[in-house]
């Protein structure tokens, strides 16, 4: 594993972006810039709206559950298989921002490692003993979901008898129940810690360039978040980082179908981040600066990039766990297009805001 600190306002810096703006403008890490708009608009417009949502979407799963615990049936299940989706598209938004009260209880490993382990998920059911709060478990989160509302059978009848019929559906129920439970209390518990004014101020007080910083939060959540798109969306799954296996049984929300719909909102989600939304983005810092590369705004350029990336990903037929062997070739361009961008966020933008990347890379990852 190798830890990438770019500390550029360094003569190393691409030639095409530096740390000095035309026109004379100075650093931007000597603090000319004013962070307040930026960080007030990504608090208060995006953070807090997107774990709101999160919240809110888990929290009428878990009340759907509530209400026909422990009496599934086929309207119930109906309703929950809705609620999942809705809820799992909701957590596209909020999973790129995993610092501050997210990082401290490991959201995203909660709630989103995938793909699920289904043995061990019929081994905790079988057991009755678990813990979902165990750090790295493959066993619960929105991708368990995935597996107990859709994976278990292969249409909806066989899957309720899961849950009705069966010997152990009494155990089965139970499981579905304690997931659930789950997901909504940990983003509930986020989504609070947001809503208090102390979080909001101590994020839009945190300003600078240094590691731990705001804005280098910011900056380091993004690619982290875009780099899990383009290698456990897309990489992986499509055989690219594989040795050319393919491999779509690893794609997110393969048993529901969504995998290609989660995607594309991840990547919009990097978009609007980037942009701020309709309030000050870090498209607004680069563009204040006039960051280049290639004769071109360098605020421009990844914006384009974002555009061209939905553009590939629009373009792929089917759901991702099968396009990868029957639309290989719009998977592997989509992949492609993911990869230039990489360098566009990871090596110029934090260049010329003189951040640095600090978080670990995965081995796998040559970008």
């Amino acid at each position: 594993m190798r830890r990438f600190f770019l500390w550029l306002c360094l003569p190393i810096a691409l030639a095409s972006v530096g740390c000095v703006a035309e026109g004379d403008k100075g650093l931007v890490c000597t603090g000319d810039y004013d962070q307040a708009p930026l960080l007030n608009n990504v608090a208060n417009d995006l953070i807090v709206p997107a774990y709101a949502e999160l919240a809110s979407s888990t929290q009428a799963l878990k009340s759907s559950m509530d209400a026909t615990f422990p009496n599934l049936d086929a309207n119930s299940l109906d309703e929950l298989q809705s609620l999942y989706i809705t809820a799992y598209q909701s957590w596209q938004p909020a999973a790129q921002y995993e610092f501050g009260p997210a990082e401290s209880i490991q959201l995203r490993s909660k709630l989103n490692n995938f793909p699920t382990n289904e043995a061990l998920i019929e081994a905790n059911i079988t057991a009755g003993t678990y813990d979902l709060d165990a750090p790295d478990n493959y066993f619960g989160g929105f991708p368990a979901l995935d597996y107990l509302l859709f994976g278990l059978g292969e249409d909806d009848a066989l899957i309720l008898s899961k849950y009705t019929t069966e010997p152990q559906a009494a155990a089965y129920t139970q499981y579905l129940k304690d997931v659930i439970d789950h997901i909504s209390e940990k983003s509930m518990w986020v989504s609070g810690q947001w809503g208090e004014a102390s979080t909001i101020n101590e994020f839009t007080d945190n300003r600078g360039t240094a590691a731990g910083t705001s804005l280098s939060n910011i900056i380091n959540a993004l690619n982290e978040n875009f780099e899990i798109t383009k290698r456990d969306r897309i990489g992986i799954p499509s055989g690219i980082l594989t040795l050319g296996i393919t491999q779509g049984s690893e794609v997110e929300g393969k048993y529901a179908g969504i995998s290609l719909d989660l995607a594309k909102r991840s990547v919009q989600a990097s978009l609007n981040l980037f942009q701020g939304g309709s309030g000050e983005g870090l498209d607004d810092i680069l563009n204040s600066v006039e960051a280049r590369k290639e004769n071109t705004p360098l605020a421009s350029l990844i914006t384009n990039q974002f555009n061209t990336i939905q553009t590939a990903l629009n373009a792929i037929e089917g759901p991702l766990e099968t396009a990868v062997d029957n639309d290989a070739i719009d998977v592997q361009n989509a992949y492609n297009e993911l990869s230039r961008q990489v360098v566009n966020i990871k090596t110029d933008m934090p260049s010329v805001l003189c951040v640095a990347i600090t978080y670990v890379d995965n081995p796998s990852d040559s970008d």
